[in-house]
């Protein structure tokens, strides 16, 4: 099991969603729940965070915030097919389980560190330009709460994938530049 995966990947039934990059994007037999489980998390933020009390209106802004989650998920598994197409080295499946996304590798023989690093280095480097990106146009251009929290879910993601925590890219990273070959 990978951490924040609930499930078992390896022994979980996998189908293929489509194609993109030439990278298939799978998903586990319990991702069906991946859209109300964030749905839930993005109601319960635009509850916690709401400056009207109107239901109604909380379960919409809600939605909207589950779908920018969901996003900023399929972003950082794009910068990991980005990256690991940049070291020669790609990736071969992205497993949509019911929380994350794994990432999947064929390798033939072992890959030295730049490799690693490369792959795991471009998933939160694109969240951190998506983060920022979306709050300059916040606070120059566009006064829309929800490309605020698109900007800052992005950040979020970069600094908790960040984190030197296995089998998280932080901990990938210092793992390959002690071990740098």
């Amino acid at each position: 099991m990978t951490l924040f995966a609930v499930e078992t990947i390896e022994e979980s039934r996998q189908r293929k969603l489509f194609t993109l990059l030439e990278v298939d994007f799978l998903s586990t037999h319990r991702f069906r729940l991946n859209t109300p489980l964030m749905a839930i998390a993005g109601i319960a933020v635009a509850v916690i965070f709401s400056l009207t009390d109107q239901v109604g209106s909380q379960v919409l802004v809600g939605l909207g915030y589950g779908l920018l989650i969901m996003l900023s998920n399929f972003f950082h598994g794009l910068g990991h097919i980005i990256g690991s197409r940049k070291v020669n080295a790609p990736m071969t499946a992205l497993i949509m389980t019911v929380t994350v996304g794994v990432t999947h590798f064929e390798d033939r023989v072992e890959q030295g560190s730049l490799v690693h690093v490369g792959r795991s280095l471009d998933g939160p480097t694109l969240n951190l330009a998506f983060g920022i990106v979306a709050i300059a146009i916040y606070l120059f251009t566009l006064d829309s709460h929800f490309l605020l929290f698109f900007g800052i879910v992005n950040l979020g993601f970069c600094v908790l994938i960040s984190l030197p925590i296995p089998p998280l890219d932080g901990s990938v990273n210092l793992r390959e530049l002690r071990n740098w070959r």
